[in-house]
C-alpha cells in the first residue's frame, strides 16, 4: 500500500529553481532543507510491536532504535504542509514556501505523535483522571480505534517513560497510521502547530515517486481545531 503524502517546505528565493529542479531529477534523501532526522527501519519497528507491547518496562530506545535512516517530516493532508511551508517555517531569510507532493510505501512511514499524541499520553491525567473516556473518544476519531489499547496500557501507568514508550510504540502501528492518513480533522498541537496528520518518513524517496514540486498557488487557511493539545490535556472536549 501507499501512502500520498504533501511536504511543506521554505528556501529562498534565489535558490527555490534549483531546489525544485533537484527534488524532481533526483528525489529526496532526507539531508535537504533545515530540519533534519534519523529515524529507525519502519519495517523492523513494526514487525516487533507485539512483543514490544508485552514489555513492561519498554522505553522510547527499544521502540526507536538509531538505525541510522535518514528521515523527514510530510503531511497527510495538502492544507497541513501549505501551513508548514507558509507559516510554520517561514522566516525573512527562507521566505519561498513550496509542496513536495509525493508517495511512499506505508511500510516506511510512521505518525509523528511529538506535537500531539505523545504529550497526550504522557499527561492526559495531569489535571484529573475523570476524562479518560471522552480523551479516548477523541483519541479514536483522530487515530481509529486501534490507538485505544495502547492508551489503556499506558494510562494503568504513572511511569512518565513508559507512557511515552507506549505512545511511540503506537506511532509506528499499520491501523493508525492508515487511520491517521486519512483523518480531516484539525488538531492544534504543540508549538502552535496546526495539522490534520503528521508523518515521518524513511527516505530516500525516489525521483520517480515525486508527483510534483511546486510554488503552491493557494494560501493556507487554519480551520477550526477539532481538539487543542491543551484542551485534550485539561479535558476541555465536548
Amino acid at each position: 500500500m501507499k501512502a500520498h503524502l504533501y511536504r511543506g517546505i521554505t528556501v529562498q528565493e534565489s535558490n527555490a529553481d534549483d531546489v525544485i529542479d533537484n527534488i524532481q531529477a533526483k528525489g529526496i534523501t532526507g539531508d535537504e532543507g533545515f530540519w533534519k532526522f534519523v529515524v529507525p527501519q519502519v519495517k523492523e519497528v513494526r514487525e516487533n510491536i507485539e512483543s514490544l507491547f508485552l514489555k513492561n518496562d519498554l522505553n522510547v530506545d527499544d521502540v526507536i532504535k538509531n538505525d541510522g535512516c535518514l528521515g523527514f517530516c510530510a503531511c497527510g493532508s495538502e492544507n497541513g504542509a501549505l501551513y508548514y511551508a507558509q507559516k510554520h517555517n517561514l522566516t525573512t531569510e527562507r521566505d519561498t514556501p513550496l509542496i513536495i507532493e509525493f508517495e511512499v510505501e506505508i511500510d516506511r512511514i510512521y505518525v509523528d505523535g511529538r506535537d500531539f499524541l505523545c504529550t497526550g499520553f504522557q499527561f492526559f491525567d495531569r489535571v484529573s483522571k475523570d476524562h479518560y473516556t471522552q480523551q479516548l473518544e477523541a483519541l479514536t476519531d483522530l487515530y481509529g480505534p486501534h490507538i485505544k489499547k495502547y492508551f489503556e496500557k499506558s494510562s494503568k501507568s504513572n511511569e512518565q517513560v513508559y507512557r511515552v514508550a507506549v505512545s511511540n510504540l503506537a506511532c509506528f502501528d499499520r491501523e493508525i497510521v492508515k487511520f491517521h492518513l486519512n483523518n480531516s480533522l484539525t488538531i492544534y498541537g504543540r508549538s502552535n502547530t496546526k495539522f490534520q496528520s503528521a508523518f515521518f518518513v524513511q527516505g530516500p524517496i525516489e525521483s520517480s515517486a515525486i508527483k510534483s514540486v511546486r510554488r503552491p498557488s493557494t494560501a493556507y487557511f487554519a480551520p477550526q481545531p477539532y481538539i487543542s493539545l491543551n484542551d485534550f490535556i485539561e479535558g476541555k472536549i465536548y
